[in-house]
């Protein structure tokens, strides 16, 4: 079974230290299907989340698997940092997530986009 992976990324509050206490997490939707494009079945999923600082190749600059991903209808949702923290210098220059579900080869990565209010906030 080869997936595909649509995937949401909703990055906020991951520039450590501000005016306000901010979780220091991201939390991800995705969607899975087969190779047809039908949803996977319903069901929970080992899945290794990775975080790297090139689009293919190199090692993860962050890895956290999770025993079971709860899938239903095809989509999930996660949320990255709940186990292995994620450190405000990771965020230093571009991102793309890697996402592997068990036994499956790697889905292709893509790439993080900031929200709105961090952009703003970086250049503070």
């Amino acid at each position: 079974m080869r997936t595909s992976l649509l995937l949401a990324v909703l990055l906020g509050c991951l520039f450590g230290l501000s005016a306000w206490a901010v979780p220091a997490t991201v939390d991800i939707n995705g969607r899975l299907s087969s190779g047809s494009g039908a949803p996977v079945a319903d069901g929970k999923y080992p899945i290794t989340f990775g975080l790297y600082k090139a689009e293919v190749g190199g090692t993860p600059a962050w890895t956290e698997p999770v025993a079971a991903v709860q899938v239903a209808g095809g989509s999930f949702a996660a949320v990255l940092g709940a186990v292995a923290p994620l450190k405000p210098e990771l965020f230093n220059g571009p991102l793309w997530l890697e996402v592997k579900v068990e036994p499956e080869p790697a889905l292709a990565r893509v790439p993080l986009r900031s929200v709105g209010h961090e952009i703003g906030r970086a250049h503070v």
